[in-house]
């Protein structure tokens, strides 16, 4: 069997190949469409998509079919092989001229799953695939053959209600003999009106009463007739508007009531009624139908070829299209192959060299308002740095260089208002940090030139800059935060002078600017929000502290490790009064707080209560009073029922995690969101979490750091049988939840080694060094990215074998020989004999000692690097962890890992990577100066080295070194996307033992920094 298996960072170089239609072309006789239109910018698009190529490891990007498999697995049948797709990477299988356990050609045209057979139709012939043992059958045409298939162009698949697999193709409709591996062949025959209508056959369906539905290029929809024999054929009346639209019929679907939807070419969509046999014909606005799905509850999606996706709404009658364009979250093709709505309610499009867009189950709680560049009423690009409903329920966004920005809810389009130096009442500037509402009505705009309030009669603005050599004026022209006071005023937060108070009485500005000797001076002079708290107090968060005021001064706070009590964090990017009076604090890098005025104290929420990142930019509230924060890291929501985060996926899906500063929320309860050249608008009530409980499956199996060869696929293992020899044993696993797999969590355990489950995070493996000889049972189970956990998951039962020598017969025979000796000595041997017998045995034990302690000093060794092992480290840590909390010492570790290794592996072979492996090794063994310092191969490409009384500069300093030392050795690697050499990436952290800490928090501190180093582009250290 020939397959390749491709991990998500792999890059591959293979160019795309478009869909032979040469055939169909002449079938058809299909005139070129017209050329791709840009999405419309007028609406807020209500789909969008993210988009997998081959530069995420598609054996290539026109996928014609898509199915998932019994386990959960979804499978991509392309024009460059066959993609079994985990939610971390591909396994590829493809065709191999000199290999008969292959697929029989790359380019597929259809797949079909029944049962634990996968049918794969190509362009060279039908293909079946075992999916227990991996193991293919290859069906072509034989000329010579009256019983073989008809054409080696299959198009369709079916098996009938019966149990006959049936074979549509370019030439005829064939039921194949499973027994005997022959074919019985249904053609066109112009003198007899039951034969197969036409010969180019394009879709087959049986419906849930079990008929069996023929869909024909030319010849309409025919029905097989099993009594009679022969098929009954449904056409076009040009005068009869309830047949069907086109006889060009290309694909079939059945709903959840019976109704039968059919796509054709030069039609459009059609609704058929089989009890009554007449059509309800929809048009769309293109009329190459190609492939059409009515998995979706109460939705008919709709592919065309050049036209882009439709989607049919059946209760209203709603169309919807959707084009490609170069807008964020877009259609990435519109030529569209295949869809497939998964089990978890996931929507999958192939398309024709644009990769598969997925949509997420979310998809109907949220619109998108992107920035388009064809259209010029799209949304402004660049950062929404602020977001404002007024009172009105006008929207307005603040783009980071790209002005203001006002949406028209009627037309859909935004209106710009930009910096003209032309004009003094324009915008005072391109960059927009804050937007306002006061109690009249007035909206105020913070920019980085001065502040300006809108004037809608004039529709332009009234500015307020810096006079320079006024005292008692603004003192600094970038202006981060705004705030009505209660007697009129208008509090101004600063970039670079702290706050202002603007008494517009009196029209003059008194400074609140920070002093290094006023302990009750502002504490920082960049001030990022300022806010009034249920009492009447104003509160100003800044790049350095948080700050309330009263009695003319500032009491302030700031971050200190050892008062828990306290802030969690410095930089204070807001703070927020949410409806029942509670102050919550946003900061940068600490998280989420909460105060408590009883107190005056704090309560924090950082990634550990499940916040996605603790940058924490933004909060806001729903009508439930539930809390919505945007972080650089994604969009949480928190239960105030519950008390309970949960991290949204919606912006995952869009791979633009990064959310600004812009958040509001609507009249109408919606919420808005602000990222890079988009505006998210959410509906709370509609956003639909995900409830779907992950299959668990093992995705590979690797023995001694080399794959094992399996006679079945890894996740149909039933026992797991190991050699003595073959004790180090490496585990990949995947839970099929493809909402947001990044986010899918994972605990594993060794029954019979582990004391209890091992918690990885996101991390889909584990590795196991000198196992002793036994009987196991590996588990794993597996939660989604909001949090339901499959425990059942998998379960893998392991025998480990033991050494002869260690065997319960060597030691019966031992003991039987020690018996004999001991007896023929006795009885047969004098005194002298027994003594040097004695003398003998003493030095023979000796020996034994000697071995004994070498074996120990072998077992605490990696047999292939050379570097101590896990059990070492365990051992080392838990005493170095002891020394450095009895001696208030610190602790650091590094975390490192080789990136794209896999990658390496799959292009220079398992034993290049071996070399790779060891030459990393004894690179980073040259790298450390300290004879105290501990280096480790922790598992697979990763390495863990502990430094004894380092603090964090200490160990980003190592971790620098060894980068740059790994780096030079200038090692090739074709597939790296961050180098043309093995780089590294280190993750560092820090702890001073105290009591309670445990020695995991500094191992999953160092991997977290890792994940850290990965996510912000690999070959670097973060700590």
């Amino acid at each position: 069997m020939y397959y390749i298996y491709l991990m998500r960072r792999r890059r591959t170089l293979r160019p795309s190949a478009f869909l032979c239609l040469a055939t169909l072309a002449a079938a058809l006789s299909a005139a070129e469409g017209p050329p791709p239109a840009a999405a419309s910018a007028r609406r807020a698009d209500r789909l969008v998509f993210t988009t997998m190529t081959s530069r995420e490891g598609l054996s290539n990007s026109s996928v014609s079919s898509i199915v998932q498999d019994e386990q959960g697995f979804i499978w991509f049948g392309t024009q460059g092989g066959l993609d079994r797709y985990d939610g971390y990477g591909f396994k590829s299988f493809q065709s191999d001229p000199f290999n008969e356990n292959c697929l029989s050609q790359d380019q597929i045209q259809t797949l079909y799953r029944d049962g634990n057979v996968l049918w794969i139709g190509t362009y060279g012939g039908l293909s079946r695939l075992d999916l227990e043992t991996e193991r293919f059958t290859t069906y072509r045409f034989e000329p010579d053959r009256a019983d073989s298939l008809s054409n080696d162009v299959v198009v369709c698949i079916a098996r009938d209600a019966r149990g006959s697999l049936w074979v549509g193709t370019l030439k005829g409709l064939n039921r194949l003999d499973e027994k005997t591996g022959s074919f019985e062949r249904f053609l066109n025959d112009p003198a007899d009106p039951r034969s197969l209508p036409a010969d180019v056959v394009r879709d087959l369906h049986i419906d849930a009463k079990g008929r069996f539905w023929v869909a024909t290029s030319g010849g309409g929809l025919a029905r097989v007739d099993y009594e009679r024999g022969g098929f009954e054929v449904l056409r076009r009346d040009p005068k009869d508007p309830a047949t069907i639209m086109s006889d060009f019929v290309m694909s079939l679907d059945e709903d959840a009531h019976g109704v039968l939807w059919v796509g054709t070419w030069y039609g459009g969509l059609s609704r058929f009624d089989p009890e009554t046999g007449r059509f309800a014909n929809i048009v769309l606005g293109d009329e190459r139908v190609y492939v059409v799905s009515a998995a979706e509850p109460g939705t008919i999606y709709v592919g065309t070829w050049g036209g882009g996706l439709y989607e049919y709404r059946v209760a209203d009658g709603r169309v919807e299209s959707y084009r490609a364009s170069d807008a964020i979250g877009a259609l990435s093709h519109d030529i569209v192959y295949s869809i497939l709505r998964d089990r978890s309610g996931e929507i999958w499009i192939g398309t024709n060299g644009g990769g598969v867009n997925k949509l997420s189950r979310a998809r109907r709680s949220y619109e998108v308002y992107r920035h388009d560049s064809h259209t010029p009423e799209s949304l402004a690009f660049g950062k929404v740095n602020a977001l404002f409903v007024d009172r009105r329920g006008t929207l307005w966004a603040g783009v980071y260089n790209g002005g203001l920005d006002r949406f028209d809810a009627d037309s859909g389009s935004w209106k710009h208002y930009r910096r003209d130096p032309a004009r003094p009442r324009s915008l005072p500037n391109d960059i927009v940090n804050a937007i306002e509402e006061d109690s009249a009505g007035r909206l105020w705009i913070a920019s980085n030139d001065g502040f300006a309030s809108y004037d809608p009669a004039r529709d332009d603005f009234d500015v307020v800059r810096p006079i320079p050599g006024r005292g008692d004026w603004l003192s600094n022209e970038v202006i981060f935060a705004l705030k009505e006071a209660p007697d009129g005023g208008l509090w101004v937060g600063t970039y670079r002078k702290g706050l202002e108070y603007w008494d517009r009485a009196k029209n003059r500005f008194v400074h609140y600017a920070p002093d290094p000797a006023d302990p009750k001076s502002l504490s920082d002079a960049l001030v990022y929000s300022i806010e009034y708290d249920s009492a009447g107090r104003l509160w100003v968060g800044t790049n350095k502290g948080l700050n309330r005021l009263e009695d003319g001064g500032f009491v302030r706070y700031f971050y200190d490790r050892t008062k828990p009590g306290g802030i969690s964090g410095d930089t204070i990017r807001q703070v927020f009064r949410d409806s029942r009076g509670v102050l919550w604090i946003g900061s940068f890098g600490g998280g989420l707080m909460r105060y408590e005025p009883e107190t005056d104290s704090f309560v924090h929420y950082t990634m550990a209560d499940g916040l996605p990142g603790n940058a924490v930019v933004r909060i806001t509230e729903d009508s439930e009073t539930n809390l919505w924060i945007s972080t650089l890291s994604g969009l949480a929501f928190y239960d105030r029922s519950t008390g309970l985060f949960r991290t949204l996926s919606v912006y995952n899906d869009l791979r633009d995690r990064e959310l600004n500063n812009g958040a509001a929320r609507g009249l109408d309860g919606n919420l808005y969101f602000g990222a890079l050249g988009v505006v998210y608008r959410l509906d709370p009530a509609r956003y639909e979490f995900n409830s779907h409980r992950p299959p668990v499956v093992l995705t590979g199996l690797s023995v001694l750091n080399k794959e094992k060869p399996l006679r079945v696929a890894a996740h149909r293992l039933g026992v797991l049988s190991l050699s003595h020899r073959e004790n180090a044993v490496e585990f990949e696993f995947s839970a099929l939840d493809f909402r947001d797999p990044e986010k899918n969590q994972y605990a594993y355990r060794l029954e019979g080694f582990d004391a209890d489950w091992i918690q990885s995070g996101n991390r889909n493996f584990a590795a196991y060094t000198n196992l002793p000889g036994g009987r196991y049972v590996f588990r794993v189970k597996a939660s989604n990215n909001d949090g339901v956990w499959n425990d059942s998951g998998l379960s893998l039962p392991i025998r480990v074998g033991t050494p002869p020598w260690l065997s319960p017969l060597a030691f019966i025979l031992y003991a039987l020989a020690l018996g004999g000796a001991v007896y023929e000595i006795t009885v047969w041997k004098s005194r002298a004999v027994l003594r040097a017998k004695v003398a003998e045995l003493a030095a023979a034990e000796g020996e034994l000692e000697k071995a004994k302690v070498q074996l120990e000093r072998l077992g605490a060794i990696d047999a292939l690097t050379g570097l101590a092992n896990r059990r070492k480290l365990d051992a080392y840590l838990e005493r170095e962890f002891a020394g450095a909390a009895k001696q208030k010492n610190q602790l650091a570790a590094l975390m490192i890992d080789i990136d794209s290794f896999k990658a390496y592996n799959d292009r220079y072979g398992h034993q290049a990577g071996d070399e790779c492996l060891r030459r990393v090794a004894g690179c980073l063994t040259a790298s450390i100066d300290r004879s105290t310092d501990l280096i480790t191969r922790y598992g697979g490409e990763e390495f863990f080295i502990l430094l004894p009384d380092t603090d964090l500069e200490g160990a980003r300093i190592v971790g620098q070194k060894l980068r740059a030392a790994v780096e030079a050795l200038a090692i090739p690697h074709g597939e790296s996307r961050v180098a043309s050499v093995v780089t590294i990436s280190v993750g560092c952290a820090v702890i001073r033992p105290e009591p309670g800490d445990e020695v995991a928090g500094l191992v999953t501190s160092a991997d977290r920094a890792l994940y850290a180093a990965k996510e912000r582009g690999r070959n670097r250290v973060e700590c």
